[in-house]
């Protein structure tokens, strides 16, 4: 039987991982706003990642 706190620390791991993945990706999206690549299709993908963030921070 799997301990309670074990697996409260996976599911913080993986929590941290998603948030990590969409922080370097909004990342990316300001880089690429910025370089005036595609601003109007950068920045709806951005709205995107940042609602991702707001459901995954809960």
């Amino acid at each position: 039987m799997i301990d309670l706190s074990q697996e409260i620390n996976e599911l913080k791991r993986e929590r941290d991982a998603k948030l990590k993945a969409l922080y370097h990706g909004v990342g990316n999206l300001f880089k690429g706003i910025q370089s005036n690549v595609c601003p109007k299709k950068l920045t709806e993908e951005l709205k995107k990642q940042i609602e991702l963030l707001r459901v995954v921070e809960g």
